[in-house]
């Protein structure tokens, strides 16, 4: 019915959302994960400067461990993108791949507050 919905009205949101918690409140089998990753892949054809839509889709990634992919949604999203939301999980994700306090790490970590102060703020 919400796929009918959406193929009568590519920009109803609500049945896109509904669609997104119906799959999310279910096990996350493979199968789920990748009907997941199509979804988000479909509604940012649709909503490509959604900001919820990028970050859902990123989390996904991030939450299975596909740190290429999550890289690779970031530099596609990112600069597109100037939500605050967004950029929050960039640098949680920056931080999470430079654990361990080295001085490579932390030199990443200052490049992204530097790159997201660049992109973001004044």
């Amino acid at each position: 019915v919400l796929k009918d919905r959406i193929e009568g009205d590519e920009y109803d949101v609500e049945a896109w959302e509904q669609l997104v918690s119906e799959l999310r409140t279910r096990q996350q089998t493979p199968e789920v994960v990748a009907l997941l990753r199509q979804l988000y892949e479909d509604m940012v054809a649709v909503f490509p400067t959604s900001c919820a839509t990028w970050r859902a889709r990123v989390e996904l990634e991030m939450a299975h461990g596909a740190t290429e992919t999550v890289n690779a949604l970031f530099g596609e999203s990112l600069l597109n993108i100037k939500e605050l939301d967004l950029w929050r999980v960039y640098i949680k994700h920056v931080k999470a791949m430079n654990q361990g306090g080295s001085a490579e790490g932390l030199g990443a970590i200052k490049q992204a507050y530097e790159f997201t102060l660049d992109h973001l703020g004044t």
